[in-house]
């Protein structure tokens, strides 16, 4: 999405329902990728150059005076580690009943590594009628980099890991591909402390889900309405789902 084409103090902060709904649910079903490709998985790219291409730089001389960590969002490829785990499946992933953590993908990228927090968590839907279940949205799953060969690195970037396994969105899209998924890459400001607080990141995470900017926040729809008036509206390919729109 090309930021000379936002209003002035735009920051581009979507909770994790948004992530799921309006962006990598599109991206799955109907390949509309409104954030930017990169297949890094098992690459020669290193997380630095992927944070310098995709918009990193900008965003750190954009938040000069500002608290915070950044983030950038990107759209990727999961490969599945074959029996010997030197070689990549390259065949598309169908839809599987137990979610993502069922197979052994492979983290490398470049030099280095992503290696999980935790397990897979559900994300679920954040308006829903209280007399209702709640209903997931996908999934979520947390990793720090970590690099051998360059220590000095370990601990600056974390990555957040979406994909709709047990998305009742997909309810009538039986057959889709589970290989893409989204990723929120994030660069610790203060990259000088590099010890990880695993609970304490749990609930700032929480508490990022339905955080808006202080500056200024668009609907999603509204920014994509906004970019072109004549650009097709993702809401269209959303099944109804009770009024959420």
């Amino acid at each position: 999405m090309d930021s000379s084409s936002l209003p002035p103090g735009f920051v581009f902060q979507p909770s994790e329902q948004e992530l799921l709904r309006y962006f990598l649910f599109p991206m799955v079903t109907n390949g509309f990728a409104y954030l930017p490709e990169l297949d890094f998985y098992g690459g020669s790219i290193e997380v630095p150059e992927i944070w310098e291409k995709h918009g990193g730089l900008a965003l750190e001389e954009e938040s000069i005076g500002r608290e915070g960590d950044l983030d950038i969002y990107l759209f990727t490829f999961l490969k599945r580690k074959s029996s010997n785990s030197s070689t990549t499946t390259t065949k598309k992933s169908k839809k599987s009943t137990n979610g993502s953590a069922k197979f052994n993908y492979i983290r490398t990228v470049g030099t280095g590594k992503w290696e999980g927090e935790n397990a897979f968590k559900p994300v679920f839907d954040d308006d829903h009628d209280n007399n209702m279940p709640r209903r997931q949205l996908g999934s979520k799953k947390r990793f720090r980099y970590v690099n051998p060969k360059k220590r000095e690195l370990d601990g600056e970037w974390s990555m957040m890991e979406f994909n709709l396994e047990g998305s009742y969105l997909l309810h009538e899209f039986p057959n889709l591909r589970t290989d893409i998924v989204l990723c929120r890459i994030r660069k610790k400001k203060n990259s000088k402390s590099k010890k990880r607080n695993l609970k304490q990141i749990d609930r700032q995470e929480s508490g990022v889900a339905c955080k808006r900017s202080h500056v200024y926040h668009h609907d999603p729809q509204e920014l994509l309405n906004y970019e072109s008036e004549s650009n097709t509206n993702i809401m269209n390919m959303v099944p109804d789902i009770g009024g959420y729109y």
